[in-house]
């Protein structure tokens, strides 16, 4: 017996609210040490959102084409990862998926 699965990775073991980041977009980073990085936080200037197609994107990969022309120093900062939150952030994830050994005895 292994006594039932670990859950998945993002959960955020109910230490406070479950972050849903399915919404969130990802962004050049606004944080002043974060040089050259886009992130999927919640902090941004407001005036953004009147132009989400420019500022916004699907992935941190799409970020750090559209915003620093793929230059392979951008660093891509998963906020919803680093907060527990759910949702898709950058396309990983998928850690449920290794945890079936295959023994159903």
């Amino acid at each position: 017996n292994q006594g039932g699965g670990g859950g998945g990775g993002n959960q955020g073991g109910g230490g406070g609210p479950l972050i849903d980041c399915s919404k969130n977009k990802w962004h050049i980073s606004t944080v002043i040490e974060d040089r050259m990085t886009c992130t999927n936080s919640d902090e941004f200037p407001s005036p953004w959102l009147a132009n989400p197609g420019f500022f916004f994107h699907p992935t941190g990969d799409a970020c750090c084409q559209k915003a620093f022309g793929g230059d392979p120093a951008c660093a891509k900062k998963d906020w919803c990862a680093e907060q527990g939150g759910g949702g898709a952030s950058q396309g990983g994830g998928g850690d449920g998926g290794n945890n079936d050994d295959n023994h159903d005895d």
